[in-house]
């Protein structure tokens, strides 16, 4: 038999290479065993390599996977571990005080516990989207432990009572970290609403975490503060530094006398977020967050060379009603069908009962080549019976895994590259208008799928989910924020430049080609939640100095800024350095 029918299948002659498929019980995709398993044929196939003095490749979705899996676990320690020491550096330059560090770190230690042991409570396994839950808990503990011990350290130099010190951090900055928590769990908890099981999952433990992260915060920091010493000058001395104080001033400076240049620069930002927006694309791949050295990309590259690649995708043909599947009309549209996938290079190969019964037809013949192809009427007779009768080492029939034991429904196997989910979509759609011209007659159905089509899908769901979610989020918290302050003007307008931080991240994704995807979806909801939190801070120290002093606005939003800017440009500052 004519090798050339196995090229880009099984071998690759014009560089000696060949292709083994290993079939993994299904059983064992979806529990520990996996790794097990995949660490032992890795270890069996390199012994092999090192003994023969050849080269071997891995890849396939499993393969891929259970790597993926492995490599995020080990990489949250690590990533957790050094955004701890990074927050630490940060908190202590800005405090100069081992004490609020480590009041701050305690808070995010306990409430990254919790949301692991939640996650491992409802049974869920990380992800590469539940593996940043950690990281929010730095993004959501920190601001916490900055406001409250701020607070604190205002309020004790004030009048240098501890104790009064604490009851006013809780009765004004308890109500706001209430809010802020809250209304970032809401924005987390709407993924619960979405189409994706790993959104759910992702939004479910994220928002119950942080709903958890203000009881821890509201308890432990004035609980210990309670029994260390009164803070003393050094403790406090942040509170004067000039540095923040000039950048204070320059604000309200701004808010005074420059309204209009604000306005400005704010519309300019937005038109030019938006026309960055316009570039912004939803293409992602399976390997997009590994590093283009990672042997993982690179053996996946490498079989994508040589035999087409390692997506799975397959047709199925339903033929309609019992024993058609076999029929001479069904195996001519598969072949037709064949030939649609055969102008496309992103497929490779293949694996059919057409190709069985082309190769068992060219067998009967003693291996001519020109009889690879269908059977006629009188050459059915002799070639079917046999081959469908067939076993293989197993016992099972040849042709089990490519028609079903009804025979009505075909299969038809194909691997193919990872080439993104934009040209995957337009490679299915014009492939989709092919099919709908074989089967015009409506006695066979033609589906699409396979892990291939799956990863596109849920890549529009995610996307579906991201505006659905963004928007309900933005609702729930201005209704929150509402009810809290009782001024639906205020709040308005206060969500206004809430939404500046969404659309300027958009632009700069738009513009420098970061790509909408699963690992970069959820940088929408991390920039809400941290703006939203800066704005219901600065809002409820604002309605207070309206309830308590009578003065202008002006005067009111000066020392709004000078008291909660310090804390809002702290918390930027650190959260920025912790998650770079």
């Amino acid at each position: 038999v004519s090798q050339s029918r196995y090229e880009r299948l099984l071998i690759n002659p014009s560089t000696s290479t060949t292709l083994m498929a290993v079939a993994l019980d299904p059983e064992a995709l979806n529990d520990a065993r996996r790794l097990r398993i995949v660490g032992e044929v890795e270890d069996l196939s390199q012994a092999f390599g090192l003994s023969t003095g050849t080269s071997v490749y891995f890849s396939g979705l499993p393969y891929i996977r259970t790597v993926m899996a492995t490599t995020i676990k080990d990489e949250l320690i690590l990533f957790l571990i050094a955004s701890l020491l990074i927050t630490s550096l940060t908190l202590y330059l800005f405090f100069r005080s081992m004490q609020a560090v480590l009041l701050s770190l305690t808070l995010v230690v306990i409430g990254s516990v919790w949301a692991l042991g939640l996650m491992s409570l409802m049974g869920y396994q990380i992800s590469l989207i539940s593996g940043l839950i950690p990281a929010l808990m730095v993004v959501i503990g920190v601001p916490n432990g900055v406001y409250l011990v701020n607070k604190y350290h205002h309020e004790f130099r004030k009048h240098g009572n501890k104790i009064k010190a604490l009851t006013r951090i809780i009765e004004r900055i308890g109500v706001a970290t209430l809010i802020t928590n809250a209304t970032t769990a809401v924005g987390f908890l709407v993924f619960y609403f979405t189409e994706s099981s790993m959104l759910q999952e992702f939004g479910l433990v994220t928002g119950v975490s942080i709903l958890l992260m203000f009881v821890i915060s509201i308890v432990i920091i004035p609980g210990l503060l309670s029994f260390l010493p009164e803070p003393g000058f050094g403790q406090i001395k942040h509170l004067e530094n000039q540095r923040i104080r000039r950048w204070l001033e320059r604000l309200t400076r701004w808010n005074e006398f420059h309204r209009r240049k604000v306005w400005l620069c704010s519309v300019l930002l937005v038109l030019i977020s938006c026309f960055g927006m316009l570039q912004l694309r939803s293409n992602s791949y399976v390997v997009d967050d590994l590093p283009r050295n990672d042997h993982v990309y690179t053996d996946l590259r490498f079989l994508e060379k040589h035999f087409g690649g390692v997506m799975p995708m397959d047709v199925v043909i339903d033929a309609g009603r019992s024993n058609l599947a076999q029929s001479p009309a069904t195996l001519q549209l598969a072949e037709g069908i064949q030939a649609l996938l055969a102008d496309q290079p992103v497929f490779g190969p293949p694996m059919s009962i057409v190709e069985i019964i082309k190769a068992a037809n060219q067998a009967y013949f003693h291996g001519d080549i020109a009889h690879y192809q269908l059977p006629n009427a009188q050459e059915r007779a002799f070639v079917l019976p046999y081959l469908l009768r067939s076993k293989g080492d197993s016992g099972t029939v040849m042709t089990s895994r490519l028609m079903d034991s009804t025979k009505r429904y075909l299969r038809i196997s194909y691997n193919m590259a990872d080439v993104g989910t934009d040209s995957l979509g337009t490679v299915m759609g014009n492939l989709q208008q092919g099919v709908d011209s074989l089967t015009q007659d409506g006695k066979a159905k033609v589906a699409f799928t396979g892990n291939a089509l799956i990863f596109l899908k849920g890549n529009q769901y995610l996307i579906r989910s991201l505006a659905g979610s963004i928007g309900l989020a933005i609702a729930l918290i201005a209704m929150m924020m509402g009810l809290t302050y009782r001024s639906w003007k205020a709040v308005i307008w206060a969500l206004l430049p809430n939404l500046l931080p969404l659309i300027f991240t958009a632009g700069v994704m738009g513009w420098i080609g970061i790509s909408i995807k699963p690992s970069t979806v959820l940088i929408f909801s991390i920039v809400l939640g941290i703006a939203v939190d800066d704005c219901i801070h600065y809002l409820a120290r604002y309605f207070q100095e309206v309830r308590r002093h009578q003065r202008s606005t002006l005067e009111h939003l000066r020392v709004c800024t000078l008291e909660t800017g310090g804390s809002m440009i702290y918390t930027s500052i650190i959260l920025f350095f912790g998650v770079s």
